[in-house]
């Protein structure tokens, strides 16, 4: 590759890359970090073993499928795993999943339910659609999240905790001008996409619609 220019003139670095690769890597990434800091897939206090048979599994957001593809070879027991989001584009094709995961559209997660997904699943699984809820209610998403549920079912609802983003230093002394900077772009973004106060408020939310929340993670 000729890495010379002109004066005057710009050069681009090039990438191999495309913007679905990237967006691949980095819900890779971030699937991984979370694994890590959380250490686990499913709460432990969601009790997936009194299911023995039949037991079914849902992810709202599912992206690339990652979280389904990596709980697929940590359960044992038979399993129906389905994933749903609005743009499927980054999930594997139907060919390459296995025999159990099924990956399906939504055009928008407040929208009514399909009726083959009413009382089918044990557990939902939900993760980083904050940028697809509107008015700062996700209440239209709690309750068809609800209706995915058989009896008894359980919610699992994870979200990056955008009100408490802090830069954590060894020597607070230091100073960490392009961190703050960066903090500042991501912030910006996200207010552009809209209000996410409702995420502090999940537990009560929940409440309110008469859910039980025996377990609340927080870390950082």
């Amino acid at each position: 590759m000729d890495e010379s220019k002109q004066p005057g003139q710009h050069q681009q670095p090039l990438s191999v890359l495309g913007g679905q690769q990237l967006a691949s890597l980095r819900s890779a990434q971030q699937h991984y970090n979370w694994k890590n800091q959380l250490g686990f897939l499913i709460h432990p206090k969601i009790e997936i073993n009194i299911v023995p048979d039949h037991l079914s599994i849902a992810e709202i957001g599912t992206g690339t499928g990652v979280w389904l593809l990596d709980l697929a070879k940590n359960l044992h027991a038979p399993v129906k795993l389905g994933g749903f989001d609005t743009d499927i584009s980054l999930a594997p094709p139907p060919q390459w999943l296995p025999d159990n995961i099924t990956i399906e559209a939504l055009d928008d997660y407040a929208n009514k339910v399909p009726e083959h997904l009413i009382q089918a699943y044990d557990v939902v699984h939900v993760a980083n659609i904050a940028s697809t809820i509107k008015d700062n209610n996700p209440g239209a998403v709690i309750k068809n999240v609800m209706a995915m549920l058989k009896p008894g079912g359980y919610i699992q609802w994870q979200e990056p905790d955008t009100a408490h983003r802090r830069i954590l230093k060894t020597d607070t002394s230091l100073p960490s001008p392009h961190l703050e900077s960066l903090l500042r772009f991501v912030e910006n973004e996200e207010n552009r996409l809209g209000p996410r106060g409702w995420i502090d408020s999940l537990p009560d939310i929940f409440a309110r619609y008469g859910l039980e929340v025996p377990a609340l993670q927080h870390r950082y």
